[in-house]
């Protein structure tokens, strides 16, 4: 019987043994892979974070160009002598018609309206039902662009008249002459 048992507890020796060298080599394997695979998820995080950020860089400059030249044409147009002269005399369809084809002739600008000192929308092309005299001193476009009448690019915003998109709106001050505003575009 001492040398069943015995055989026995060689074998268990043994496969403990043998449990062991395999542990001890799966163990730093294991470790080895865990680390590795962490780092390889952070590496690739950041990978793809610097990509993005290339992105919205790339994204905000065109966006910023656009708004400049949006700026820019809103200034060349509020200046101009014969449109400066007809708002000033509160001649707004009049003034509104010389403005037609600035959303034909420019897409990105949607539409294009004047409205009074007060915020009031007087006129607008090409026209939506329902807005036009309505006060809209509440909006960003309106106090951030009388707070000192220079051009003032707003936030976004929910438009008032259907469909109800979201849009942004820049306003520039329509100046007389004497250099007094008379008007927003």
């Amino acid at each position: 019987m001492t040398s069943a048992g015995g055989s026995s507890m060689k074998r268990r020796r043994s496969i403990l043994t043998y449990f062991l060298i395999v542990l001890a080599f799966l163990i730093p394997v294991g470790l080895a892979t865990f680390y590795s695979y962490r780092e390889t998820k952070f590496h690739l995080t950041d990978l793809a974070l610097s990509r993005r950020e290339a992105v919205v860089r790339l994204a905000a400059g065109i966006v910023g160009e656009r708004l400049e030249r949006i700026l820019d044409l809103g200034r060349s147009l509020s200046t101009r002598m014969a449109f400066r002269d007809l708002v000033t005399q509160g001649k707004w369809d009049e003034a509104i018609l010389m403005m037609e084809r600035v959303p034909v002739d420019f897409p990105t600008i949607g539409r294009v309206f004047l409205a009074d000192l007060s915020g009031t929308l007087m006129t607008d092309t090409p026209p939506l039902p329902g807005v036009r005299g309505e006060n809209f001193a509440y909006r960003d476009w309106y106090q951030g662009g009388s707070r000192d009448w220079k051009p003032y690019v707003s936030t976004v915003y929910r438009r008032a008249a259907a469909p109800r998109v979201n849009v942004f709106a820049v306003a520039v001050p329509i100046r007389e002459e004497s250099g007094g505003v008379t008007g927003v575009l």
